[in-house]
């Protein structure tokens, strides 16, 4: 191997592993598809967040009230755009009323109406919630 071809190796792998530890590839339905880089910045409201899993919007915090209503989820009083579940849904939503989400309760909603969420199965705890990211670039 000449010295330019390992120059070359070694390049292309220290930038692999930048993005492999800088970066997640969303290739769900929730949010744009597309590379979004990981922060370190802290939870917030409509921060996007990477979960153990899927990307998603963190829409509630701990101590908002949630409002599971037909007409979609309200956090503090305000209704979160297009946060309804379709009538074409394949699951059954969140039980409908009011609650305080807990100091360990977060709520989450994918931008995708048919994005399985908190519209779903309700709120998740801090364990789940991976890190933060920003979008780097995405398809829309």
């Amino acid at each position: 191997m000449t010295k330019a071809a390992l120059y070359s190796f070694l390049a292309v792998t220290i930038v692999a592993l930048y993005l492999l530890t800088h970066f997640t590839l969303n290739q769900s339905a929730s949010e744009p598809v597309g590379l979004y880089r990981i922060t370190t910045q802290p939870l917030a409201r409509n921060a996007l967040v990477l979960l153990k899993d899927p990307l998603k919007r963190l829409v509630g915090m701990p101590n908002d009230s949630i409002q599971v209503t037909a007409a979609g989820t309200y956090v503090n009083g305000k209704l979160v755009a297009n946060s309804a579940v379709p009538k074409a849904s394949p699951y059954p939503h969140y039980p409908y009323g009011t609650f305080k989400l807990e100091p360990d309760q977060y709520w989450v909603l994918g931008d995708n109406p048919l994005s399985y969420d908190s519209r779903y199965y309700g709120s998740i705890p801090r364990t789940l919630l991976a890190s933060t990211v920003k979008p780097f670039w995405t398809k829309q």
